[in-house]
């Protein structure tokens, strides 16, 4: 089965320290009563805090960092976290809150091949518990299988592992990079070129035995942006 230090270890090569950037929503917290929630609004390059609303309370500044934003912190304190709690957030600490966040949310510890469970891993990561639904269903049906309803139900890890792991994954990688294509109309080049390099090296680690097979993908990709 699939290992979670494995897996966080690529992916955490992707997420730095502390993050201010003013156009990122996931750097904002709608403070209501002392417990915070998402802001509203879409993350695009020049936007500023007028750009993202409430639907109560008062909008405040966090920052992320480990890749933590600020209301996936505010669900772990169960409070408004300040600037210093993100600011003090430690990598062990991270750690604990992307593994319970996002790798048990894809049943990480069930998926039978590891480069299957990196690279969903990643993707819930980047696009949400939602997104990767989304591309695992159009990976999915690609492959002739019915639509999931629930990512983090057991039918669907079984599924997945149903499938030949080569075939889903490459697959998969296919659909993830056709919906950072699509993204990368409202997000500036930098950020997609990086998610863009980060599904990459996940391939990296699958074709780590021919590294000319990567250098071809990493041409292949710059073609697009």
């Amino acid at each position: 089965m699939a290992n979670f230090e494995i897996a966080h270890k690529i992916v955490a090569k992707h997420e730095g320290g502390y993050s201010n950037l003013e156009w990122d929503r996931g750097n904002y917290i709608c403070d209501y009563n002392g417990k915070g929630y998402s802001a509203k609004g879409a993350s695009k390059k020049g936007k500023t805090a007028k750009d993202f609303t409430c639907d109560a309370g008062t909008l405040k500044f966090v920052g992320t960092n480990w890749g933590i934003s600020a209301p996936i912190l505010a669900t772990y304190l169960g409070r408004t976290p300040t600037v210093a709690d993100m600011k003090n957030l430690s990598n062990e600490t991270a750690t604990k809150i992307f593994k319970k966040n996002y790798w048990d949310r894809i049943n990480g510890d069930q998926i039978k091949d590891q480069d299957t469970a990196n690279i969903l891993y990643d993707s819930i990561v980047q696009h949400g518990e939602g997104g990767t639904k989304n591309i695992i269903n159009d990976t999915l049906q690609k492959l002739n299988y019915g639509a999931i309803t629930v990512l983090s139900k057991t039918d669907t890890t079984l599924l997945i592992n149903k499938i030949d792991p080569r075939l889903f994954f490459e697959t998969y990688k296919q659909k993830r990079i056709e919906s950072y294509q699509k993204a990368g109309q409202d997000w500036g080049i930098d950020r997609t070129k990086k998610f863009i390099y980060g599904i990459a090296e996940i391939v990296g680690e699958k074709l780590k035995e021919n590294k000319g097979k990567v250098a071809i993908f990493l041409a292949f990709t710059s073609l697009f942006f």
